[in-house]
């Protein structure tokens, strides 16, 4: 509705509010039944929206979200098994690149997420998560990657880097589909960083070369 009324294409509200038309059909078509915050002030900043549109167009997007998908049924025994297979690649680092691919629903964030957490609560690695949903250009996700590292960056001396960050890095970028292809920005991050392996969490697979996939099966 506030789209129209503006007079916005879908790929003209994308370019306004920097995020990729992709997420704005998916949203309107109801796709995607969920927006995180950032997403929702951008659109609403792009389409010049009244204080009390505003509220209304949040509030609409809040009780989309308290309606969400049901979480895939799987067992502790699969999920474990799951686990426990992606930290072995991950801590071989034969594979910096690890693509957990799947379609909607099969559980990608959600192993992803817990193999870093395993891995961090272990102190093998240091662990970032970057959600991708609001972003347009496959530069920021660079921009946004170089940003959690600055702290890194900016110091010289290595004893003066704090033990937590001289870890091996886990990166995990969620919801990378919509961006592809990225193989110039990925390649960037994993040169700029020896120490970095990256997961990518993709409907689809990144196709690069050395891209490690794990290919999780449909909800039941």
């Amino acid at each position: 509705m506030y789209r129209r009324r503006s007079g916005l294409s879908q790929i003209e509200l994308a370019e306004k509010a920097r995020i990729s038309s992709r997420a704005i059909s998916d949203l309107e078509r109801g796709v995607r039944s969920r927006a995180y915050h950032p997403t929702v002030e951008a659109l609403a900043g792009a389409l010049s929206l009244r204080e009390d549109e505003r509220e209304r167009f949040s509030s609409a997007v809040r009780r989309a979200r308290s309606h969400p998908r049901p979480r895939l049924q799987v067992t502790d025994a699969e999920l474990d098994r799951r686990v426990a297979n992606l930290c072995t690649l991950i801590l071989n680092r034969r594979n910096r690149l690890i693509s957990v691919t799947g379609p909607p629903g099969s559980g990608k964030t959600r192993l992803a997420i817990e193999v870093g957490r395993r891995l961090a609560d272990r102190e093998a690695v240091r662990m970032d998560y970057v959600s991708l949903e609001g972003y347009a250009r496959a530069i920021d996700v660079v921009h946004a990657v170089e940003a959690i590292s600055a702290p890194v960056r900016t110091r010289r001396v290595p004893s003066e880097v704090p033990e937590a960050l001289q870890k091996p890095h886990l990166l995990i970028l969620d919801n990378l589909e919509h961006l592809l292809p990225l193989a110039p920005e990925i390649y960037k991050l994993l040169g700029a960083d020896q120490s970095l392996s990256i997961i990518v969490v993709s409907r689809v697979a990144t196709r690069m070369a050395g891209e490690e996939e794990v290919v999780l099966p449909p909800p039941p």
